[in-house]
């Protein structure tokens, strides 16, 4: 009995280990007019999801209006700020709790929770980000991003940095994305995900393409990221924003806040981001198999057929992840192929799918449909 109280007393330590919290808040009730969200957590690990799928009305913040909207071709260079323990444990816009040690970040006008990559064009990084709450609203500054994510990014210290925002999909509810965030990162010494080289979610061996690697590569990134991560989070001495994150009433238009139940990874999987995401998420956590199958002698016959073989291009891109979440959202719609090729002297990655001529333009028509408006038949 004694060594199972010890045990139970542990484990409750280590559930309340309490966070490095800030409880002097720049926010101004008075100058954005809303009231600030409530802290519902001290603890330095918070509880994952649990908010709902919003996009949301139009809203007035110090003289500019917003409008939230669904946009899938969202893109915009701009300034990112970040924020951290003056927030941390406070619900979000969407009704999670913010966790300054996670991915995650405040955008003005993307639904939420969404997925978002944002590059840092100073030094190159870039990672993808949950975002799930709204902000920021100060210096026209295009996102504010979690204490971590800042960190991962190389511009914690200095506060801001100019950044390029990229929307990818819808995030799924239940929060459990980590791996999936973490495997996104790009950055110096960080190995570069090359699609198709092994089984999807894994790192290519650089140095010897012929040798499958043993880990997938959420847990080799995590194992290396963490380390490099250690200690607590910095904050600015001289903060350059006034503002750290959205403030949200807990009642929305006189109705009581309700969270949402947790959705299946595929919910409203129908457009063609969400679907790339949610197979993404199954990328990253699928156990390589071994190294690629030897290739086979092609026959005369095969060859015969192959040269005159009809293929929808679904389009080339020059990020390889990118790409490997095409390849893997479309593959229901038939044979799917990713290669690599040169466009005007650089390489990048094609997505093609098979198709008999009697069928082609349906194909196209059906991926056109899904988002990839560019989808067009090319012969073998």
């Amino acid at each position: 009995m004694l060594v199972c109280a010890v045990s139970l007393s542990a484990c409750n330590a280590v559930r309340s280990e309490r966070a490095e919290i800030n409880k002097t808040t720049k926010f101004s009730q008075e100058e954005y007019q809303v009231a600030a969200s409530p802290r519902v957590t001290e603890t330095k690990k918070v509880k994952k999801g649990g908010g709902r799928y919003i996009v949301g009305k139009a809203y007035r913040i110090r003289g500019k209006t917003y409008q939230p909207k669904e946009d899938p071709t969202y893109a915009a260079v701009g300034v990112a700020s970040w924020y951290g323990p003056n927030f941390h444990g406070r619900l979000t816009a969407n009704g999670e709790i913010f966790d300054q040690y996670s991915l995650s970040a405040a955008h003005p006008t993307m639904p939420l929770p969404s997925y978002a990559r944002v590059t840092n064009l100073d030094n190159g990084s870039s990672l993808i980000v949950r975002v799930n709450d709204r902000g920021p609203f100060a210096h026209d500054r295009v996102i504010d991003l979690s204490a971590r994510a800042a960190r991962m990014l190389g511009y914690d210290k200095n506060g801001t940095a100019k950044v390029r925002v990229e929307y990818v999909g819808k995030a799924r509810l239940d929060g459990h994305d980590e791996k999936f965030l973490l495997a996104s990162y790009r950055g110096s010494g960080m190995p570069r995900f090359e699609p198709g080289a092994t089984q999807p979610g894994t790192l290519l061996a650089m140095a010897n393409p012929s040798i499958a690697p043993a880990e997938p590569v959420g847990d080799v990134l995590e194992d290396r990221i963490q380390l490099a991560l250690a200690g607590s989070i910095p904050v600015p001495e001289e903060r350059p924003v006034t503002y750290e994150g959205l403030p949200i009433a807990v009642a929305n238009d006189g109705q009581p806040f309700q969270t949402a139940m947790l959705q299946p990874l595929g919910y409203r999987a129908d457009d063609m981001p969400s679907r790339r995401v949610a197979n993404a998420f199954a990328a990253v956590d699928r156990k390589p198999q071994g190294p690629p199958a030897a290739k086979q002698p092609v026959s005369a016959g095969s060859a015969q057929l192959a040269a005159e073989a009809v293929y929808v291009r679904l389009g080339r891109f020059e990020d390889g992840a990118h790409a490997e979440y095409v390849r893997q959202s479309f593959a229901d719609l038939g044979v799917i192929s990713l290669r690599r090729v040169l466009e005007d002297g650089a390489p990048v990655w094609e997505v093609r799918l098979l198709a008999a001529g009697d069928i082609a333009d349906d194909l196209v028509r059906a991926v056109r449909e899904r988002g990839l408006t560019g989808a067009e038949t090319v012969g073998g």
